[in-house]
């Protein structure tokens, strides 16, 4: 039998670095920037639990869009 181990919530800003560390194609503690350096990271899961909200930024390479509704959009800026 296969135990599935369920994690607690993750953070918005654990969801950004997977999400840029996956089109990266290495795991988040590889990224080359630390998030925390580019946006106030407590200030946007602190947003980002409120009704209706969205943010976006610029990190590792990426245009970064994150809404309330909990999706992250990551799209390579234009190099």
């Amino acid at each position: 039998m296969n135990s599935t181990t369920i994690a607690g919530p993750v953070s918005m800003c654990d969801r950004v670095r997977g999400e840029v560390a996956r089109h990266e194609g290495v795991p988040p503690e590889r990224l080359d920037q630390r998030l925390d350096a580019v946006i106030d990271t407590e200030a946007l899961n602190e947003l980002i639990a409120g009704e209706s909200a969205t943010v976006s930024f610029s990190y590792c390479g990426y245009d970064v869009l994150v809404s309330s509704a909990g999706v992250v959009t990551v799209d390579p800026l234009d190099r």
